[in-house]
């Protein structure tokens, strides 16, 4: 069946070699001959399905985005209370980022680039974590005097940290960074540290 035949395919394939060298070039340094290369496929048809480069970074993020809300939507709309959010968010979050490597570079990538824009396909699962926070906020189960906005991104912005400089930690700490019981130590005092605090009690 040719490419023609089969664009789904045809637009599947591109979008792996697409995910592959912005991994390794980031945006600016990626070119659609490259990718055209990796896939297989004419730069004409890059163009016919994605238009331009532009087009095809935005539709690598958006595919990743997808991937993400299929994973943690669930676990925000089957009933929700703050102390399973912080004890089985991380543990999906941080499975999901070992089994997504190639989204961590293009992440990192964004950021050197200077490539702000939000990731649409996150905004529900942003609007949702926030709004739990506020429902949990009024019931009384977490502190009022905390922006609900900035509880999610401290979790967030935990995990992604560990996630990126975990292998420096562990060097220091001779520890194995594919370990994943490395990663569920840190889980554990992440979450000692939120349900119970830093400091010791003082009489």
């Amino acid at each position: 069946m040719s490419e023609h035949r089969d664009p789904d395919r045809s637009r599947c394939s591109i979008l792996d070699a697409a995910e592959e060298i912005f991994a390794q070039k980031g945006f600016a340094g990626a070119s659609m001959s490259r990718i055209a290369k990796l896939s297989g496929k004419s730069q004409a048809l890059l163009h016919h399905h994605f238009k331009s480069k532009k087009g095809l970074w935005e539709a690598v993020k958006a595919r990743f985005g997808e991937r993400f809300a299929r994973v943690l939507l669930p676990l925000l709309k089957q009933g929700f209370c703050v102390e399973s959010f912080i004890r089985e968010w991380p543990r999906e979050y941080l499975a999901f980022w070992r089994s997504n490597p190639n989204l961590r570079r293009i992440m990192l990538w964004r950021q050197l680039e200077g490539d702000c824009t939000p990731w649409e396909a996150t905004n529900e699962l942003f609007a949702l974590s926030v709004g739990k926070v506020v429902e949990s906020q009024k019931m009384g189960h977490v502190r009022q005097d905390l922006h609900p906005a900035h509880i999610i991104s401290i979790l967030t912005g935990a995990h992604l940290f560990w996630l990126n400089n975990k292998p420096a930690f562990c060097h220091r700490l001779g520890l194995d960074p594919d370990d994943e019981a490395v990663d569920e130590r840190y889980i554990q005092d992440l979450e000692r540290i939120l349900t119970t605090g830093l400091l010791t009690s003082r009489e």
